[in-house]
């Protein structure tokens, strides 16, 4: 997909592949629904998470985490979530994002989400507050597919465009609409 809107001068249309860490990991998926099955889940707390759209919310707790094993974690690695992974809906809330807290354990991922880990040199927040802007919603719309249920393929999401200021105005940007929420908070309370 080629957008062909002008940026002001020191943007630039980027690919979300390409603000995406240097690995084939950095953009992916859950496992396929027969690799993560629900009897592979444990009781209890002992294991390693599995979230889910409920956590998009920010919300960790023993109503919306599920475990696996140690071991099943070792076999699913490619869906690992690290602290600071945007996550994603991809069926069903398409779009839905959120950011899976850096505290918090590594997990993975089911198959409805896909997480995004993000180079260095680009504002994590930037990337999570253009992926919830409604120009980013307009253009997920063009590849979600909906048969029982929306959705959009992973290797068409990493082709969708961002515009990219430099680091600096990235910065400057998120400050800008945190302040605004800020704001917006006071003035609700």
């Amino acid at each position: 997909m080629e957008i062909q809107q002008s940026l002001p001068n020191g943007w630039h249309w980027k690919k979300l592949i390409d603000i995406a860490e240097e690995n084939k990991y950095a953009i992916v998926d859950g496992p396929f629904g027969s690799n993560l099955k629900v009897s592979d889940y444990l009781e209890g707390t002992n294991g390693v998470p599995v979230l889910t759209t409920k956590n998009l919310d920010g919300i960790y707790n023993d109503d919306t985490l599920r475990y696996i094993s140690f071991e099943k974690f070792a076999e699913l690695r490619r869906s690992e979530v690290r602290g600071g992974d945007i996550l994603v809906a991809k069926i069903g809330s398409c779009g839905k994002t959120g950011i899976y807290p850096p505290k918090m354990p590594s997990a993975i991922i089911p198959a409805n989400l896909l997480k995004i880990t993000v180079r260095d040199s680009v504002n994590q927040m930037y990337v999570f507050y253009y992926l919830n802007s409604n120009g980013f919603k307009n253009l997920l719309s063009e590849i979600t597919t909906a048969t029982a249920q929306p959705a959009f393929a992973v290797t068409k999401f990493r082709k969708l465009p961002i515009p990219l200021p430099n680091r600096n105005e990235q910065d400057s940007i998120v400050s800008k609409i945190e302040e605004l929420f800020s704001q917006l908070d006071a003035g609700v309370a």
